[in-house]
């Protein structure tokens, strides 16, 4: 199941995944379609949430929605795509994951430039809750490789356990 609101995104992605008969396509609110479809019968799947971020209490408003959906779905493996602009909003929101008392959260991020000023895009993180058996270890040996290749001399990559288990 993929949701997107925009309508222009809407058509980029229903186009995207058109013939594909294990994707369904729907112009829907993400969050509302957590509520809606979590938990799903087979019990065990994977939750891409990618907010478009631009409205205001965004990253306040994730832990909650992240929060609410693994509520209904403990069993399913949440990530969680976010940008590096500014660090605050992110800090902010790691923070209330960590206090939320969630195991098993691993942080991925790549940044593709120092961070000289806040509001340019210098890179971009995921949260993955409850990531499956060896993806750590897969994210740990890929990510300086990728980080090389895409930022030479300037890229870095980071991969810890935010809350372990």
């Amino acid at each position: 199941m993929a949701c997107e609101l925009n309508p222009l995104e809407f058509s980029a992605l229903d186009a995207a995944c058109r013939g594909i008969r294990q994707i369904s396509v729907q112009q829907t609110d993400g969050y509302q379609a957590l509520k809606a479809l979590l938990p799903p019968r087979e019990r065990r799947g994977l939750v891409l949430i990618d907010p478009p971020y631009e409205q205001p209490g965004e990253f306040a408003r994730l832990p909650r929605e992240l929060l609410a959906a693994h509520k209904r779905f403990s069993t399913g493996i949440y990530a969680l795509w976010y940008p590096l602009k500014d660090e605050a909003p992110v800090a902010g929101l790691k923070r209330a994951l960590e206090a939320a008392g969630l195991r098993r959260l691993l942080e991925v991020e790549l940044r593709l430039t120092p961070l000289l000023q806040g509001g340019i895009l210098h890179g971009c993180g995921m949260l993955v809750l409850n990531p499956p058996w060896g993806f750590t270890e897969q994210m740990q040996a890929a990510m300086p490789t990728l980080a090389a290749i895409l930022a030479p001399g300037s890229g870095e990559a980071r991969v810890r356990w935010l809350v372990p288990e």
